[in-house]
This record gives C-alpha cells, structure tokens and sequence, in this order.
C-alpha cells in the first residue's frame, strides 16, 4: 500500500536568486501546507525562513 499527499490548493512561489555569475531558480507548490504535514524537512524550512525573510523586509507575500 501506498499513501500520497497532495496539497491542491493555496500559493505557489517561482524563486529565482542570482549574484553576479550565478543564478538558482526552483518551484514550490504550496511549501507551507507541505511543511505543517511535514514539519522535519529541511528543505521546507529553509524555504520557510526565505519567506519570512522576504515577507519581513519587503512587506510583501503577506498572508494577513
């Protein structure tokens, strides 16, 4: 037998960083529904502390 969890709705973040010479660009569909499912995931929490990050000093992507 085999579980799947899938999140179908809520937001979507394309994220694109770059300095000079190098760029990394990734997808996340609903990082932070997948991150309350699985709250030990590392990836999710650096991805969640890149949120906050960007939702602290930008003002923006705010969930209130």
């Amino acid at each position: 037998s085999i579980s799947r969890t899938y999140m179908v709705d809520g937001v979507d973040y394309y994220t694109l960083i770059k300095n000079n010479t190098h760029q990394n660009e990734f997808e996340y569909d609903n990082p932070e529904s997948y991150l309350q499912k699985y709250p030990n995931v590392d990836e999710l929490i650096s991805f969640q502390e890149l949120l906050n990050l960007i939702r602290t000093e930008f003002k923006i992507f705010t969930n209130k």
